[in-house]
């Protein structure tokens, strides 16, 4: 049986059958069969001027943050308030003037006066306006600071210094001594061993403020910063420990002489109860003059 023969166009020389249908050639239209870009008119391009275009400022307005019944922020508002800048090391104490009391453990919480009981001090976030329950008037007082509320007529102040004593309130002021640290600084009762600690680092709002041990000062919830607002004490005058014995001694003098206008009340009302007993001991020794007629008979 004989072979066919086999077609002339197949085996046409130099041709590979397998060319036109390798994927890596590169296979490129005629030039004629690209769509050309349009070209504008020369007339068209030069009638075109340049525009000037001013800039626009748009202003951001920040915030409010309302606040809820209970007076602090409300639940899922978000505050514009920055937090205040990061106190130098064993900075100097501060002067005398208007302050916020930033803490350092939560550093966008101050100290402030619970806006529904005056008798207590809280942490709470900074408020965008800073309102006065939040500011204090630091004044010198003796060797060290009196800590006065810008609202309210009332001071800074503790019973005692013993660890776990609730900070509060007072109208009359406490010493107040201002520990250098690393980080701000410790709010020392007095003399004695406890400074004020924001009660396990809360950010909560309201947060309990409490004496503790001074040796725990490396932790940051009892460092604090006094943020400068401005020079205003608030008419509260500096007083020495000279100036200290002086209003101590007036007031002991004071107590004395209330203590001597008493005693001379009880010594006439003294008297006049003796008075009193020697005259019904006289009507109740004269003779009943009906008792002395029925006695004759």
């Amino acid at each position: 049986m004989s072979t066919p023969p086999r077609h002339s166009w197949n085996r046409q020389p130099g041709w590979n059958p397998q060319s036109s249908w390798n994927p890596q050639s590169s296979w490129l239209p005629q030039s004629s069969w690209l769509p050309q870009p349009a070209q504008s008119s020369p007339s068209a391009v030069d009638a075109l001027e340049p525009v000037e275009v001013e800039p626009v400022e748009v202003e951001v307005e920040p915030v409010e943050v309302a606040e809820s019944v209970g007076g602090g922020p409300a639940a899922g508002s978000l505050s514009t308030a920055t937090d205040p800048p990061k106190p130098a090391p064993y900075a100097s104490p501060p002067q005398p003037g208007t302050y916020l009391i930033a803490s350092r453990a939560v550093t966008g919480n101050c100290i402030e006066v619970h806006p529904r009981n005056p008798r207590r001090a809280v942490c709470s976030p900074i408020a965008n306006d800073s309102p006065k329950r939040q500011l204090w008037y630091v004044q010198r007082f003796g060797k060290g600071y009196k800590i006065k509320n810008a609202m309210h007529n009332v001071y800074l102040s503790a019973p005692d210094s013993n660890e776990g004593t609730v900070v509060e309130t007072n109208t009359q002021p406490t010493m107040w001594n201002l520990m250098k640290t690393h980080d701000g600084f410790a709010i020392q009762y007095g003399e004695e061993d406890g400074v004020i600690d924001l009660h396990c680092g809360s950010h909560e709002w309201a947060s309990a403020l409490y004496m503790i041990s001074s040796d725990s000062c490396d932790r940051s919830a009892r460092r604090w910063n006094f943020v400068h607002k401005s020079t205003d004490v608030g008419g509260e005058i500096a007083e020495t420990v000279e100036d200290q014995i002086d209003r101590l001694n007036n007031r002991i003098a004071l107590m004395g002489a209330e203590l001597a206008a008493k005693d001379r009340r009880m010594a006439e009302l003294l008297e006049e109860l003796q008075a009193s007993r020697r005259d019904r001991s006289g009507d109740l020794s004269a003779p009943n003059a009906d008792s002395a007629r029925n006695n004759q008979r």
